[in-house]
């Protein structure tokens, strides 16, 4: 029955490599607002901030991964486009974060934390919103040729 892992086919990690999608290697990682400039206030609502996204980016992911278990599981029901939709979430989050953890090393002060929170806590939206688009189409391709009945 459903679940995680084990009935899936998929083993341990292999639906990265059999769907084409990056792992999240950044599970569990945080960027340390301690080292920006600011008031210790600053810095504890900075991390706060951006221990929100990464929770928000680390959740999304997973409900991705989960949904592309079930798509693949009844891809004969579904067809390939919910599997290809899911696939791009999981990218896309995975991509997402990964950009957030580059635009957090560059930043210097609490402040801009704080100016910049709801793009930070939405995991930089504007990079997800293009993403998703292109990986989507990507992955119906993939997938239509992969699962084609």
């Amino acid at each position: 029955m459903g679940g995680r892992g084990g009935s899936s086919g998929f083993g341990n990690g292999s639906i990265y490599s059999k769907l084409d999608i990056p792992q999240n290697n950044l599970k569990g990682k945080r960027f340390d607002a301690s080292k920006l400039e600011g008031s210790e206030k600053q810095i504890q609502y900075a991390q706060s901030i951006i221990n929100d996204a990464y929770n928000t980016a680390d959740n999304e992911i997973e409900r991705a991964i989960d949904s592309i278990k079930y798509y693949y599981a009844n891809r004969d029901k579904y067809g390939y486009e919910q599997l290809a939709y899911s696939a791009a979430k999981a990218r896309v989050f995975t991509e997402s974060k990964k950009k957030l953890d580059e635009t957090l090393n560059k930043t210097k002060t609490a402040s801009g934390v704080i100016k910049n929170k709801n793009a930070i806590q939405s995991v930089l939206p504007q990079i997800r919103e293009t993403l998703e688009q292109k990986y989507r189409k990507e992955y119906e391709e993939k997938y239509k040729k992969k699962f084609k009945k």
